[in-house]
């Protein structure tokens, strides 16, 4: 991997201007987005048939999805950015521990919102996505004792980032990914605006490396 990382880096400085725009949302964007929707999903099944936090193959199927999120994590434009959705899959940096506090609310409440797909998407956004999935099944402080209802906030949460990555997946597929690719629209105008300015600076050398790693036909980091 470090090796991966080090290619990747050296990489950047190397002109990229070759690589093809369609390729790249092809075999990485949209191909990331698709990991990730499936990973996804496998995780809110794994939580269907076994919800306990101390389950070896929810734990796995949790840690494969937040994978595929890392994967694609820095692309923080365009269907990932509809409603908040990268935020509702991973709240970070919670400088002020917003997120197992929201949890401790819902657990002692065992408030109903989460029976719904509605209460699900207007809970605070804290108590969404994976990091709040992490602290139900890591934290002592929520596995030492899990009832019935923590089982229920699992499950729920493995469908709602399942439900929301399957959203950002099909908005990529149904007009973003050709929006992208195919300039001359009112959102991307030439192929340069559509690589660079809608990139925050950090994001666009994210974006760089992966065109790099995909001339190298290496997996992006």
């Amino acid at each position: 991997m470090r090796s991966t990382i080090a290619l990747c880096l050296s990489l950047l400085a190397a002109p990229v201007h070759a690589v093809d725009l369609q390729q790249v949302v092809d075999t990485q964007i949209v191909s990331g987005y698709r990991d990730l929707a499936q990973a996804s999903q496998t995780m809110a099944e794994a939580a269907k048939a076994n919800c306990a936090p101390d389950d070896a193959s929810l734990r796995e199927a949790y840690a494969a999805a937040f994978d595929k999120w890392i994967m694609v994590s820095h692309l923080r434009f365009g269907p990932s950015e509809v409603d908040d959705r990268a935020f509702a899959l991973a709240f970070w940096p919670d400088t002020r521990g917003a997120t197992p506090k929201a949890l401790t609310a819902l657990i002692q409440a065992k408030d109903p919102i989460i029976k719904t797909a509605d209460g699900l998407s207007d809970l605070s956004i804290a108590a969404r996505g994976f990091y709040a999935l992490e602290f139900l099944l890591y934290d002592p402080a929520f596995t030492e004792a899990p009832s019935d209802y923590s089982c229920a906030l699992i499950q729920a949460l493995t469908i709602d980032i399942a439900r929301t990555t399957g959203a950002i997946l099909r908005d990529w597929t149904n007009g973003y990914a050709t929006l992208l690719s195919t300039q001359g629209n009112d959102t991307y105008r030439t192929d340069a605006e559509a690589q660079r300015p809608h990139w925050p600076h950090d994001d666009f050398c994210a974006f760089q490396c992966i065109k790099a790693c995909s001339r190298q036909a290496i997996q992006p980091i």
